[in-house]
């Protein structure tokens, strides 16, 4: 993975190909949607993937490497009360969309996605112990989290197409254990690497840009063929429309386990590496009160630093220009 991540950097132009075959909903010169651009992209490497290996006669969708990044497991779970029987309903997911309608954050937004729901009234359950229509209350949960998570927020409404502009704020590290099926001690962190966000005010016109976190820790701005490097605070007080988080400990030996220890090139110098496995530059040395605990990760040692009450700013890459 490494190795393609390395090739994509070296020749962004030719990284997806061909267009017509894997675009052929999307057309030159005309406003498109970034969102539905990426689910294209994993549709089409899904595909590759499974069509590369079907001599095997191994290959199914749960295995290609696009669900073992990508690919996680809802669980909606009905409950009679009546009889308090319990339904269990598993399906797969790639993205999660997010209504930002009264959210204030990302994390506001996932509890309302997983609160309680009664069904009742016209909207009773059908309950096969019961053999009737009876009151029931249902839950949406993750089940299965996925390595990478890709939050959709929706910002453009269905009718119109007319942008929601309003804050809604979203954190480096993102704990998901309160909205998954089964709860266990201890946070289950996710770091942010890529803030998506769409300039304008529709979707029929606009401008797209991103954020991206190196294997260093450094942020850049991508905005078409420019890359400029930026402070953390900038990534993220933006206007997100995708967010895209890596689990702790996804990528072992890169960056503590941080979100993008896979991109370990330079963007404006692909050529070049960002740093080693700790996210410092080659040859560099930590200064006194930069070490952190081995092994801890972003997302960790973010936590500590908070309960220590220290605000310091990020370390800048030392490796990067030239």
């Amino acid at each position: 993975m490494q190795a393609h991540v390395t090739r994509a950097l070296l020749h962004a132009g030719e990284v997806i190909r061909p267009h017509r075959d894997l675009l052929a909903g999307f057309h030159r010169h005309q406003q498109e949607d970034a969102h539905e651009f990426l689910m294209f992209t994993l549709n089409g490497m899904q595909q590759g993937c499974l069509s590369a290996s079907q001599p095997s006669g191994h290959a199914s969708e749960d295995t290609s490497v696009v669900r073992q990044i990508f690919g996680g497991t809802w669980r909606s779970q009905i409950q009679c009360l009546h009889c308090l029987g319990v339904s269990d309903t598993f399906d797969p997911y790639l993205d999660i969309s997010l209504d930002i309608t009264a959210a204030q954050s990302v994390e506001q937004a996932l509890r309302e996605l997983v609160k309680p729901e009664k069904l009742e009234a016209e909207n009773a359950y059908d309950c096969g112990v019961c053999l009737r229509k009876v009151p029931a209350t249902k839950r949406l949960t993750l089940h299965r989290t996925s390595q990478v998570l890709v939050l959709v927020l929706k910002r453009f409404t269905q009718l119109s197409g007319a942008k929601r502009a309003q804050e809604v704020r979203y954190p480096q590290c993102l704990d998901v254990q309160p909205y998954t099926s089964e709860r266990k001690a201890g946070p289950l962190g996710y770091m942010l690497y890529a803030v998506l966000l769409h300039s304008g005010w529709s979707c029929e016109r606009g401008h797209y840009l991103c954020y991206i976190r190196a294997g260093s820790g450094q942020w850049y701005k991508m905005d078409d063929a420019k890359v400029t490097a930026c402070d953390e605070t900038a990534a993220l007080s933006q206007s997100a429309y995708v967010l895209l988080y890596a689990r702790e400990g996804a990528w072992e030996g890169g960056a503590g386990g941080g979100a993008a220890a896979p991109l370990g090139a330079d963007p404006t110098d692909p050529g070049q590496p960002a740093g080693d496995a700790s996210g410092r530059a080659p040859g560099s040395q930590d200064s006194p009160g930069d070490t952190e605990a081995e092994g801890m990760s972003p997302c960790a040692s973010g936590r500590a630093r908070a309960t220590k009450g220290r605000n310091k700013k990020p370390r800048p890459s030392l490796g990067l220009w030239r």
